[in-house]
């Protein structure tokens, strides 16, 4: 994304993953955690995942 990439392509909850597509919580978590981001807080993420995985 730093060398200027329009679109990221990632997964919910690893769903659909087939040419290395990272999970997109993951994404959020770790851009937060290293200042790319504001951090988002683990409640909204665990939240993410729970409505990913009733779809």
């Amino acid at each position: 994304m730093a060398c200027g990439v329009e679109r990221v392509h990632a997964t919910a909850l690893g769903v659909g993953e087939r040419v290395v597509n990272s999970c997109l919580e993951l994404l959020i978590d770790n851009f937060g955690r290293l200042g790319a981001r504001p951090p988002v807080p683990r409640e909204r993420l665990a939240a993410y995942c729970a409505a990913a995985s009733r779809c």
